[in-house]
């Protein structure tokens, strides 16, 4: 059910580990919320890893790969390191620093055609890149904090659809809006989450989205009517990721167990569009930091601060689901 593709002492006894898969599966960046600003590259095949890259000087907030793969976004948390950096994920090199934010950085995201990139800060600006010509422009119609330490307005999720026409944003309040990105307009705001927004994913038809929140609770909408269609809730210490499947399959999956603090070395799996668990994932023996899922959806790759990183094979679970 799993593989354990690397077992070594990379935690730094912080519990704040995280991974992601790029989107040709093939690399797994791992990195935490440490102040040694270190990113670890990892062979998604091998399990081999390539030597840290020193992309902060403070601590790393999160990172993106482009839609090629080829790239490696980073961005920190400190106040005194308000840049988007990129990388190149085979030479591990520098290649490009962005700067135009006034507040520390939340959230970054590329558009489908890899041409552009979305950000957001901690006092609600958003800025529109260029990724060829390094140039910005401010996302208007978005409130933005004037006093420097509110944060209420914190783009904490930034999100693409299918073919790049909309975008949609997750806030510090719990408020989605989706863009027009043809005008940059706001077209609709979906309010039920009653806590900050940690991750937005569009349908493979883009007629329904699932949103995660701090509240503890994973919510599926349609963005046709504005109608939420499904919500499960966890502890607040719970935290959510989902994956759609071309079939419209919304997956779900949950760390820290039902109402519960003391099951953070397990995932559950749900199925979004009935609300039913359907199955458990245990091969930790300490609590999981991180979650990523592969492009394709059929494996999960878990990080935990057993200093382990996992590979789940979901492909049967898949296959079950496929069929009812």
């Amino acid at each position: 059910m799993h593989r354990l593709i690397e077992k070594k002492n990379i935690s730094d006894g912080r519990w704040s580990h995280d991974v992601l898969v790029s989107p040709n599966g093939e690399t797994i960046a791992s990195w935490n919320a440490s102040m040694d600003g270190l990113i670890r590259l990892w062979n998604a095949i091998t399990g081999e890893h390539k030597p840290p890259i020193k992309v902060h000087k403070g601590p790393i907030n999160r990172v993106v790969f482009s839609i090629d793969s080829s790239t490696l976004v980073s961005w920190s948390y400190s106040r005194e390191d308000r840049t988007i950096r990129l990388w190149n994920v085979a030479t591990g090199k520098h290649t490009q620093t962005l700067t135009g934010h006034k507040s520390p950085i939340e959230s970054v995201v590329f558009s489908p055609d890899g041409e552009t990139l979305i950000s957001g800060g901690q006092d609600g600006t958003i800025l529109i890149w260029d990724v060829s010509t390094g140039k910005h422009k401010t996302l208007t119609g978005q409130t933005v904090d004037s006093e420097r330490n509110t944060q209420s307005n914190s783009i904490m999720v930034l999100m693409f659809n299918s073919d790049g026409s909309k975008l949609a944003t997750g806030d510090k309040k719990g408020n989605i809006r989706l863009w027009h990105v043809s005008t940059w307009k706001e077209e609709q705001t979906l309010e039920g989450h009653a806590d900050a927004i940690t991750s937005i994913n569009f349908s493979p038809d883009d007629h329904s989205i699932a949103s995660t929140g701090r509240d503890g609770t994973v919510r599926l909408w349609d963005i046709d009517t504005g109608q939420q269609l499904q919500s499960i809730s966890g502890d607040k210490r719970v935290f959510w990721y989902v994956m759609f499947y071309p079939n419209g399959l919304p997956l779900a999956t949950e760390v820290g167990g039902i109402n519960s603090r003391y099951d953070n070395e397990i995932i559950n799996l749900w199925d979004l569009r009935t609300g039913e668990r359907i199955k458990t994932l245990a091969g930790h023996s300490r609590a999981i930091t991180g979650v990523s899922f592969s492009p394709d959806g059929n494996t999960i790759a878990s990080f935990g601060i057993d200093d382990t990183v996992l590979l789940w094979d979901l492909t049967s679970i898949i296959r079950e689901l496929d069929t009812e």
